[in-house]
């Protein structure tokens, strides 16, 4: 009798020391290991991914971004050329740029995301999550103030992050991206992760009704692809404006509430990353403008 109690002490313990810490249930990264320039290497389900991590002074608590990279792309490049550290660490926020995995089974040969058009045996998902525990536990980060944000096929992967890890992140960015029809046929009813939708105008990538590109399309068109993310959120259309040299921000809100869907669609913009001097406004500030809702 003793026992039992000794043993259901233990777990009520156990669940009591979960709940404070913020431990996770679920696979884990493996082999972490710090390389050459910073950059760490790890396994994930036996599959092995990169990341690079730059952190704020003060790192305790802090909110963390995490970036995900285009097709063919690698973490430290991404860092490079999306340049957000600099606006993003005096900020207070960690920013930790990841890769994707050569997918052979989705016909690719350089590193890639699995954002749900194929299914593979990459479980990216997964791996991002992971990562975010990871991350919390080894550095102190903010868990209640987990973001992400991705460019192209790392844009078309924050989509598929909004709609199924609705528990690991509050809201994600995507630049030049568009939620993919296999999941836009499953989608869920209800949806609570904001989500910013940066399109080129002329991006060739993502289909549009404005343009007619979405008739002949394979996903969805991104206007309805926001309008969804909007409503599901139980949003309406608060806002429409110009930004920058006539680019145009729509803002989806609730009344007494935050502003936590926005679509913006870059005037002249093709399949790149915004920035001040060919678009006459940042992305990256865009992106902590719309993360700071949250803070």
């Amino acid at each position: 009798m003793k026992r039992i109690i000794y043993l259901t002490l233990m777990l009520i313990g156990l669940t009591a020391a979960c709940i404070l810490t913020g431990c996770s249930s679920g696979p884990k990264l493996e082999n972490v290991e710090l390389g050459k320039d910073d950059k760490y290497s790890c396994t994930f389900e036996d599959v092995k991914h990169e990341f690079v991590i730059s952190l704020p002074e003060e790192r305790k608590n802090a909110p963390l971004i995490v970036m995900l990279h285009g097709a063919g792309d690698s973490p430290e490049n991404f860092r490079e050329t999306s340049e957000l550290d600099k606006e993003a660490l005096p900020k207070g926020y960690a920013v930790c740029y990841a890769s994707g995995t050569v997918n052979a089974k989705a016909g690719r040969n350089s590193r890639s995301w699995n954002y749900g058009r194929i299914e593979p045996d990459y479980n990216d998902v997964g791996f991002i999550k992971a990562l975010v525990n990871y991350l919390v536990d080894e550095y102190s980060l903010d868990d209640d103030n987990v973001f992400c944000a991705g460019f192209s096929n790392g844009g078309f992967m924050n989509f598929r992050l909004a709609l199924e890890a609705q528990d690991t992140f509050q809201a994600c960015a995507s630049v030049g991206g568009d939620l993919c029809k296999t999941l836009w046929n499953k989608r869920p009813e209800k949806n609570d992760v904001g989500m910013l939708a940066v399109i080129g105008e002329i991006d060739e990538s993502i289909s549009k009704n404005f343009d007619g590109s979405s008739k002949t399309a394979l996903d969805p068109a991104i206007e309805d692809v926001v309008d969804y993310m909007a409503s599901s959120n139980g949003l309406v259309q608060q806002f429409e404006g110009e930004i920058g040299d006539g680019s145009i921000i729509r803002k989806y809100g609730a009344d007494g509430d935050k502003d936590i869907v926005w679509g913006v669609v870059v005037k002249d913009g093709k399949h790149g990353w915004p920035t001040e001097e060919l678009n006459s406004f940042s992305v990256n500030k865009l992106i902590l403008e719309f993360f700071e809702n949250w803070r």
